[in-house]
């Protein structure tokens, strides 16, 4: 697989170079220090610190955005609009702690927004969504091919939730629950048939035991080493009957709440027909993997 350059290095798509983000402003009376500030951030996760910026991205989730520290009484947030609603849900509750750690005031000028004073969670994603549809649809009203990508909001928040849990989720059963299932991570993809038309998958290897959402299709993997074979989830569906399924399940791990999001089977065992389809059906197709900053909410920009 390629190897592909942090987002804050990559060249923005043309169609939204220069046009605008989502801006917060800190500012603080309390004697900081950039050197601490610095630390904090490495101390979290998905951080990487260059020219008095922390960078932000999680390559499970695909969301990124920046913070710039100007000074130790000064600094700065900024996440790119015409993303998917989910970049707002992961930033809130970055820029929370950030302000919680640090005792900033905030200059929020959105039109939306929070204006001068303290930070809300309510505040922010309020000023985010409203400018991001904004951004959305002016990006549109001149480039209409732009969103040639789509998935609808639900979809897109529940592969964000899933993928964002899994390995929470991963940790709970096999140290709590005690079973050895493995936890997928959900991937966006086209083929080269209908390029713009952008599919839910997971990878199934050897049909081990799995817990397994509701995507579009499955990549199943008969043995080590062969190329995946494409099975719709809609030919694995009849086989699950019975099987126990959680809708989104919420639980709680070292201190923080998680939900799947997704719907669900936990599959213990994979015996009978299913192992079968698993292991010899399916067909071979080629499929390009998307980004997630690539998908807008379907919502947005139909």
């Amino acid at each position: 697989m390629d190897v592909v350059a942090p987002a804050w290095q990559r060249k923005v798509p043309s169609v939204i170079e220069g046009f605008m983000s989502y801006d917060l402003y800190f500012s603080s009376s309390k004697p900081l220090s950039v050197d601490a500030i610095k630390a904090w951030f490495g101390r979290r996760k998905h951080y990487q610190w260059s020219d008095d910026s922390a960078h932000y991205e999680n390559p499970v989730s695909g969301v990124y955005f920046t913070f710039e520290v100007k000074s130790p009484e000064e600094a700065y947030f900024n996440i790119n609009f015409c993303r998917p609603h989910v970049f707002g849900l992961e930033a809130v509750d970055e820029v929370e702690a950030f302000v919680q750690e640090f005792g900033w005031s905030i200059d929020d000028p959105q039109s939306d927004g929070m204006g001068e004073g303290p930070f809300t969670r309510e505040g922010f994603l309020r000023g985010w969504n409203s400018g991001n549809a904004f951004g959305c649809r002016s990006v549109l009203s001149y480039n209409p091919g732009a969103a040639s990508l789509s998935l609808p909001e639900l979809t897109n928040r529940r592969v964000w939730q899933w993928n964002r849990a899994r390995e929470a989720y991963q940790d709970l059963i096999g140290s709590v629950e005690m079973m050895t299932c493995f936890v997928p991570t959900i991937y966006l993809l086209a083929d080269s048939a209908t390029p713009q038309k952008v599919q839910t998958a997971v990878i199934w290897g050897e049909a081990m035991e799995y817990t397994l959402p509701e995507v579009d299709l499955v990549l199943s993997v008969p043995k080590s080493g062969d190329a995946p074979r494409v099975i719709p989830y809609a030919t694995v569906a009849p086989l699950l009957n019975g099987i126990r399924r959680d809708e989104n399940y919420q639980f709680s791990l070292e201190k923080r709440s998680w939900a799947t999001g997704m719907p669900h089977t936990v599959l213990e065992e994979v015996t009978g027909e299913l192992r079968r389809t698993l292991l010899e059906t399916g067909e071979s197709r080629k499929f390009t993997r998307v980004r997630t900053d690539e998908v807008f909410d379907r919502e947005l920009v139909g």
